[in-house]
């Protein structure tokens, strides 16, 4: 319990000192491999990432955008309707 509360505390003060910063982990079908990005994230920027690779719609409210440096191809989308309109 004691270490438990050592990291805690810890924590706590590296958040007052450094902001609300962490780290944004992307993996799958249609994620670049093995990059750094060069801009930074926002946890707002999750939900339009995922829905835009998922090719659902955004919520309604979103406040963030999608971080297309992590995509592979970020017209995804139109490769594809551009293959299957090649049939």
């Amino acid at each position: 319990m004691g270490i438990l509360l050592l990291i805690l505390l810890e924590l706590q003060k590296y958040i007052k000192k450094s902001g609300q910063h962490s780290t944004f982990l992307l993996s799958g079908a249609g994620v670049r491999e093995g990059v750094a990005l060069e801009r930074q994230v926002r946890v707002v920027d999750v939900a339009p990432t995922l829905c835009y690779l998922l090719g659902l719609p955004m919520p309604d409210r979103v406040e963030g955008g999608v971080v297309y440096e992590a995509l592979a191809d970020p017209n995804w989308h139109l490769t594809a309707l551009a293959t299957l309109e090649s049939f």
